[in-house]
């Protein structure tokens, strides 16, 4: 809800597909946030939904914006391909429900990730939904190289453990949280995601010098 968001500061967002953006006007108004996003997510924010222009700051990609004592890097990460047809063949009854939300955001808007760097020097990187069939490996190896990520936070899901055990070998953290960005809505549509034990095995084997949890909503994990 939007009391857990009430002393944040900024808001990063990665992408306009529904479920990334829909509940940040409501969040934005309840909070003191600033935002950051593409050009597009920005420009649909405060024209649709009348966020005012003093709190938003579009970045381009592989940008590098100064915010107070932070400074954040973006890059573009590669989303899956989403067949709307079939999601929305497996489940009818959602066609209804969810078309006007997929295509009335702005669904086509580029994908954005982002590095942080925190007061103390540490790096954190966001890297959304994570890594997929689509994922350009070696974009991942020059986000590696230029931002040397500390902690990054990934999404883990569908049947990718492979790619997220070679992402993380490539981008070599201290630590990496992996998260399902999806599970509640991919099981409603019938889109069964490999279990979080098969996520970390793949990180271990193939990255033993990462040290990798899965993280569950309204769990708070420190380092």
């Amino acid at each position: 809800g939007a009391d857990a968001f009430a002393g944040a500061d900024l808001c990063l967002v990665t992408h306009g597909h529904f479920d990334h953006i829909q509940d940040v006007p409501a969040l934005m108004k309840a909070s003191r946030m600033s935002l950051v996003a593409s050009p597009e997510v920005c420009r649909f924010l405060c024209e649709t939904h009348g966020l005012p222009a003093s709190r938003v700051r579009a970045a381009e990609m592989d940008d590098t914006l100064d915010w107070q004592a932070l400074r954040l890097t973006t890059f573009e990460w590669d989303h899956r391909i989403v067949n709307t047809a079939a999601m929305f063949a497996a489940r009818p009854e959602a066609k209804a429900m969810l078309s006007d939300l997929y295509f009335s955001n702005p669904y086509d808007a580029r994908r954005m990730g982002f590095t942080i760097t925190l007061e103390d020097g540490r790096r954190v990187t966001n890297y959304c939904e994570g890594f997929n069939d689509q994922t350009r490996m070696d974009r991942v190896r020059g986000v590696a190289e230029r931002d040397r990520p500390d902690l990054v936070v990934a999404g883990a899901q569908l049947d990718y453990p492979a790619q997220v055990a070679e992402a993380a070998a490539l981008l070599g953290p201290r630590r990496l949280v992996l998260f399902h960005p999806h599970e509640a809505y991919f099981n409603f549509i019938g889109l069964p995601s490999r279990p979080p034990g098969d996520f970390v095995a793949a990180v271990r084997a193939a990255a033993p010098g990462v040290q990798v949890k899965t993280a569950e909503p309204g769990r708070r994990i420190a380092f």
